[in-house]
């Protein structure tokens, strides 16, 4: 077994540092950066999310809300631009929770995100009310823009990975048991 980092045969392979043998039936061995190159690929995960705003309606007529929150969750319905923002808002808050490679790249909206969404909709009153709101009582505020928020129903509905090397789709597979 070659010692000497620098002699023939030593190479890298990910975080593990291992010295070959060379032999005879071994294919060339050009260096380190003729292994490396063939140790990744790129992929591409797809996700299709589906909003539903109906719990939002039902969230209008149980709860018992002020004139101004009324208008406000209305706005956020009947704005296009408004409405949209928030779903986009919804789908981030969703893969907050994820784990793994998805986990700390997302971070859903505090409550002065969801309040900007919508605010520049409102008409004049209602946006002093809501600023002054925000700074007088941001608890207050925070409490009822979650609940709001929170009526926003974010469902994963189709899932891909495509290799980016060929373009290949690669099958899903679910495993519903550990097997080791």
């Amino acid at each position: 077994m070659l010692d000497d980092p620098s002699e023939e045969g030593f190479r890298k392979l990910g975080d593990h540092n291992q010295a070959v043998e060379p032999d005879s039936d071994s294919p060339d061995f050009s260096g380190p950066s003729s292994i490396e190159s063939g140790l990744s690929n790129c992929f591409r995960l797809m996700a299709d999310f589906v909003v539903d705003a109906k719990p939002m309606v039902e969230y209008l007529q149980t709860l018992d809300l002020t004139a101004e929150q009324r208008r406000l969750a209305l706005t956020t319905l009947t704005t296009p631009e408004a409405f949209h923002r928030m779903c986009r808002m919804a789908i981030v808050s969703e893969l907050e929770s994820e784990t793994g490679v998805l986990e700390e790249q997302f971070y859903g909206p505090q409550s002065e995100d969801i309040l900007a969404c919508v605010l520049p909709h409102l008409s004049d009153e209602d946006q002093q009310f809501w600023k002054k709101l925000h700074r007088e009582s941001p608890d207050h505020i925070s409490d009822f823009l979650v609940l709001m928020f929170n009526a926003f129903q974010t469902t994963l509905s189709s899932v891909a990975i495509t290799d980016m090397t060929n373009g290949e789709t690669i099958p899903r597979q679910v495993r519903r048991e550990r097997i080791l």
